[in-house]
């Protein structure tokens, strides 16, 4: 109360202050004004030092986000046998970079970061970045997590902390990391596809999130369509949709910026050629940023990625809580929502991913864009052998056409790994329980002739929305 009445006391000494100077002839005013306006300044500076709280670490901006998600850092040296990484941890790091695993380093075992790496602390790299160097600047939300955070938290900070609706259809694109050349109708085609789908059926877009290959061909599909997240009001909620970014933590350029961040971090669209590293989309509207311990290693979160996507097909998720209007209740629950992959053009961890999909429970249906290239083409051409029918026997000339297709494409693979790339390209377009008849077939084709079926699938795959 007494501290109140000070307050007040202040405050109108300052505007009495004021009054009186407003009243002084001219010369007088002038330098009274300028006196009063110093001695403002620093009762207005004392104020503010008492009533404002002090200063907070990035990370005290949620308190759920700081007590949810952790960050990752190696604890024991292993050795690489890359001749590429020479004196480096198989994370990547120098010896060096691990202080706290000076006695614990090991030539012989495999590294594994569920057990050579530990916690490091709360996640120290999240909020909401601005880019710049890369035309009309952009924001986007991003957060760094450990590789084991469960699925269903990472959904809550979608819904909660970030705002987002529940998609009525998951599209998940999968594809090259490295820059690839699409023929004009199809680039077309494709765009024009993926755009309308995502808009008509109220989709997620997940994407690898980095500035190179397919992830880049889908940023400029839908450009100027994604969710804004600066605060301003969209001209058209109707036509804005989440696309999101989900990547390794530690190959993403400058991601030192990121770190223990102020307000809008800046984010430029710059890289090196002696970079490991890639600089994420700016086309995209939020950001995973997954941290298993490593530096510099490509793909490390694609199994997490699986998890969320095969967690949003399965589960149960409540989608409206007391919805009076509508009579609903909040038992009410989805039947999980509906997850597609679409594989454009892709290397070795394509064709993996693929696999992954096809044998979840329950199945991912895939896409694939016959005529992109590498994986895609692979993937095509064996599914047009013989379909469902197709058998695993090298003997038969086209089998031993499609291994030749895999050692051409891929020639850095030997004949054993080349063999077993074969075998789970056949187990992607052979077994039943993956590929059966009809409008049910968990893998489709789409190419420039008949490219707009491939949409028309993914639209029915997705739920009546109640009214």
């Amino acid at each position: 109360m007494e501290q109140s009445r000070s307050q007040l006391s202040r405050e109108l000494s300052t505007v009495l202050e004021i009054k009186v100077t407003a009243a002084a002839p001219l010369g007088q005013a002038a330098m009274s004004t300028q006196s009063s306006s110093q001695e403002d300044g620093a009762r207005r500076q004392r104020r503010e030092k008492h009533s404002r709280p002090p200063p907070q670490a990035p990370q005290e901006k949620s308190s759920w986000i700081y007590s949810t998600f952790r960050k990752r850092a190696c604890c024991q040296f292993i050795r690489s046998s890359d001749v590429k990484d020479e004196g480096r941890c198989c994370c990547g790091r120098l010896e060096d970079d691990h202080p706290d695993a000076r006695n614990q380093t090991s030539d012989a075992d495999e590294w594994d970061p569920d057990k050579h790496t530990k916690e490091d602390g709360s996640t120290d790299a999240y909020g909401e970045l601005e880019f710049t160097g890369a035309g009309p600047s952009s924001r986007a939300k991003f957060i760094r997590i450990s590789h084991d955070t469960p699925p269903s938290t990472v959904l809550k900070l979608f819904k909660e902390e970030w705002g987002l609706q529940l998609p009525n259809l998951v599209i998940s694109v999968t594809g090259g990391a490295k820059e690839f050349v699409m023929e004009p109708k199809l680039k077309y085609l494709f765009r024009q596809g993926l755009l309308k789908v995502a808009l008509t059926t109220g989709a997620w877009i997940i994407t690898g999130g980095t500035n190179t290959g397919v992830m880049r061909h889908v940023g400029k599909a839908v450009k100027g369509h994604t969710v804004l997240s600066r605060g301003a009001h969209p001209k058209d909620k109707a036509s804005q949709l989440p696309l999101i970014g989900i990547t390794t933590w530690g190959i993403v350029e400058h991601r030192e910026k990121l770190i223990n961040c102020k307000g809008v971090a800046p984010y430029h669209m710059t890289s090196s050629l002696e970079s490991k590293g890639s600089c994420i989309d700016n086309n995209h509207s939020h950001f995973i940023l997954v941290d298993d311990g490593t530096v510099g290693k490509y793909g490390r979160e694609i199994d997490w990625r699986a998890n969320l996507q095969n967690w949003i097909a399965a589960e149960k998720i409540p989608r409206k809580c007391g919805d009076v209007a509508n009579n609903t209740s909040s038992s009410d629950k989805s039947n999980g929502i509906p997850v597609v992959l679409v594989v454009l053009e892709g290397g070795i961890n394509t064709i993996q991913t693929v696999l992954k999909s096809i044998e979840s429970d329950p199945p991912v249906p895939i896409v694939v864009a016959k005529g992109s290239g590498r994986a895609a083409d692979i993937l095509a051409y064996a599914y047009e052998l013989h379909g469902a029918e197709m058998r695993d026997l090298p003997e038969v000339v086209e089998h031993e056409i499609l291994l030749m297709r895999i050692q051409k494409t891929f020639p850095d693979c030997g004949q054993e790994e080349s063999r077993q790339l074969y075998k789970d390209v056949v187990k992607c377009v052979t077994n039943k329980a993956y590929v059966s008849g009809g409008s049910s077939k968990k893998l489709t084709m789409f190419e420039e002739g008949y490219g707009y079926y491939v949409f028309v699938c993914v639209v029915h795959l997705v739920p009546p929305v109640s009214t």
